[in-house]
């Protein structure tokens, strides 16, 4: 503790410069948050043509487009195309295109007035007129979020979606069976009527370490046959084995602990608050709620950065259980799953179908806003798996 103590204080020291230097704190904030919307406006589309102002009919340069073409496109890739009846591609592709539209102009409107708050100091107005009200709500929040975290699955969700015990019938034996040749400590299993407010199919589990409970959308079990949601659940059993979301845990607080190991600073130095138009008054003992969001405000680009690593990682724990579904076989010693790559495939092709998923995706765009592989990688993957695993056998042969 005293290695940490001293290390915190020499962070402190390092940026003591938070509190003499005059920096413009609020350009800072307006530069920042205004390239990440562009950026992210970028993802999604550029304008494609500029023309010369002699010639209204000749192009002057081509900008170059990402996402938003491709939901224009007409027919899937070759590797999905006999997958997908024409009806079913062309909804994917509008449902994209709309979300597409309405995430674009939502995110420049947004941060529109999000910098118009900001630069005619909306912020110092509200906390004047209602900081004393909403200030002792900041740790209840705190304390609220964590409590949800643990109580939702259990407490609120059945409250809005009925949880029934899976009927027993051969999905049922083939995931008792799978779970207990795993040992995976399954305590309750369930279906989910997810299609009472969506035609999205899913399936996870939750629960302590000794005692889990696995969900299976009724959606997945209507549109798939029991062997593919075995192999979706095999998936899902993959994260518990290589211990994923204990992983995503520990790096979140990895992650949390730098924030607030790098909060004091800006705390505790009152040019930092004024920047922003609070009051001297305020500024000189500012409240840590006002403080934490400037602070937020601040780390803009650096939460950017840590969303695409967040997300490669979450894309290697994808491929991780995927593999891990494809060689169940040969750690469970079961020749029955052979075709265990097979079954995830069709599974995933027809959540992909089913729940209008985009299947044509920039790269850029997916390494920014995708925490799964695409469809298409998904299934190479798997492919090469298998043809891996085949190769590996025949050498022992």
């Amino acid at each position: 503790m005293d290695l940490l103590h001293t290390q915190l204080a020499a962070l402190q020291l390092r940026l003591s410069f938070v509190a003499t230097d005059p920096i413009d704190w609020k350009f800072y904030v307006q530069a920042c948050s205004w390239a990440v919307t562009l950026f992210e406006s970028y993802l999604l589309c550029v304008i494609s043509e500029f023309y010369r102002p002699d010639s209204p009919n000749s192009i002057l340069w081509r900008g170059r487009l990402r996402q938003y073409p491709l939901y224009s496109k007409t027919e899937p890739p070759a590797v999905l195309a006999r997958h997908f009846d024409k009806e079913a591609f062309r909804k994917s592709q509008l449902y994209g295109k709309d979300k597409a539209q309405f995430s674009l102009v939502t995110g420049l409107l947004k941060q529109a007035i999000d910098s118009a708050m900001l630069q005619y100091g909306f912020y110092a107005w509200a906390w004047g007129i209602g900081g004393g009200i909403i200030g002792p709500f900041g740790l209840w929040n705190l304390s609220f979020q964590i409590i949800m975290v643990i109580v939702y699955p259990t407490i609120i969700q059945p409250l809005f979606n009925k949880l029934s015990p899976l009927p027993a019938g051969d999905l049922r034996s083939r995931t008792e069976t799978l779970a207990t040749k795993l040992k995976f400590p399954l305590k309750h299993l369930y279906e989910i009527d997810g299609s009472k407010r969506s035609s999205h199919s899913n399936a996870y589990f939750f629960g302590l370490p000794w005692s889990k409970h696995i969900v299976i959308f009724d959606t997945l079990i209507k549109e798939s046959k029991p062997d593919e949601v075995e192999a979706v659940l095999a998936h899902e059993l993959g994260h518990w084995y290589y211990m994923h979301p204990t992983k995503h845990l520990c790096i979140s607080q990895v992650h949390i602990f730098t924030i607030l190991a790098l909060f004091p600073a800006f705390l505790h130095a009152p040019q930092f608050i004024r920047a922003f138009d609070f009051s001297k008054a305020v500024s000189a003992r500012p409240p840590t709620i006002v403080a934490f969001l400037m602070f937020q405000m601040i780390l803009t680009p650096m939460e950017a950065v840590v969303s695409i690593a967040m997300n490669f990682l979450s894309r290697h724990f994808e491929w991780e259980a995927d593999r891990f579904a494809c060689e169940l076989q040969d750690q469970l010693n079961a020749p029955e799953m052979s075709d265990m790559g097979e079954r995830l495939g069709r599974a995933l092709i027809t959540l992909h179908v089913k729940n209008l998923s985009t299947v044509w995706v920039d790269w850029l765009y997916s390494a920014y806003h995708h925490s799964h592989p695409t469809l298409t990688e998904r299934l190479k993957a798997l492919e090469g798996f298998q043809a891996k695993r085949k190769g590996n056998v025949k050498k022992e042969l």
